[in-house]
């Protein structure tokens, strides 16, 4: 695991039976970790030597019993992995903290999100992703209803899929098979994929809230007959929304 970084060494003058350091909390993105608890325990799973929240720039000063020596450190939400730091008495600690296992970095954001969110379309539903990183993929299947010069499919489901990439996200689309150019009627939805796609750009203006509580929103506004109209069912103008949460 990797150790903090000593800005003063700290003297080390303090009796063993009381040890202390100044700790500054970094999460994702180089932020600051503020109001967040932090923990000292004398080894991973092992006791809890102290505990304190940091204040408005990620500082936090704690104090226990116990000698200088290598401790394990970690922030108490459980959505960061812990650190060993081995502490001299006094000195100060800028520990940057890594995700912990099932979470992933949100750009802009310190604290990570779940690997596990949830796309809602207004559309085609709820769809699941789980994730073990920041990419997630999520998918349907629409039983479409036809629209247009598009003949319904009957039982027939429609494949959408949709990339999200949490460091990204501004940027993606949904995207479903599309009939090829020169087959009549041209980029009406079809169950499989028979030469090219046709997208439906989803993402802006988008909006998101930091996690815990991870809220991505983004709506679109289809104006006109196209591909797009074709696959909401030739209802214009239509607006939809994506919302994808923790």
């Amino acid at each position: 695991m990797s150790q903090g970084v000593a800005q003063s060494a700290g003297g080390c003058n303090c009796p063993d039976a009381v040890c202390g350091a100044t700790l500054h909390a970094i999460g994702c993105n180089s932020l600051n970790l503020t109001d967040s608890v932090i923990e000292v325990w004398d080894r991973e799973g092992g006791t809890l030597k102290a505990s304190g929240r940091t204040n408005g720039l990620g500082f936090v000063v704690l104090s226990w019993m116990g000698p200088p020596g290598l401790y394990w450190i970690r922030p108490a939400s459980g959505r960061f992995a812990g650190q060993t730091v081995l502490i001299a008495c006094g000195a100060t600690y800028d520990l940057f903290f890594a995700p912990a296992s099932g979470y992933s970095c949100v750009h802009g954001c310190v604290t990570p999100a779940s690997n596990t969110l949830t796309a809602t379309h207004t559309i085609f539903g709820p769809s699941t992703s789980t994730a073990v990183g920041p990419i997630h993929s999520f998918g349907w299947l629409y039983p479409y209803p036809g629209c247009g010069p598009c003949a319904p499919l009957g039982p027939l489901l429609i494949p959408v899929s949709l990339i999200f990439d949490l460091r990204l996200p501004g940027v993606g689309s949904l995207q479903w098979p599309g009939a090829p150019v020169g087959l009549v009627p041209e980029d009406c939805p079809v169950p499989f994929n028979p030469g090219h796609d046709v997208f439906a750009s989803i993402w802006g203006p988008a909006t998101y809230s930091c996690p815990p509580g991870f809220v991505w929103t983004a709506s679109q506004t289809i104006l006109a007959d196209g591909p797009v109209a074709w696959m909401y069912g030739c209802v214009v103008p239509i607006t939809v929304d994506l919302v994808i949460t923790e």
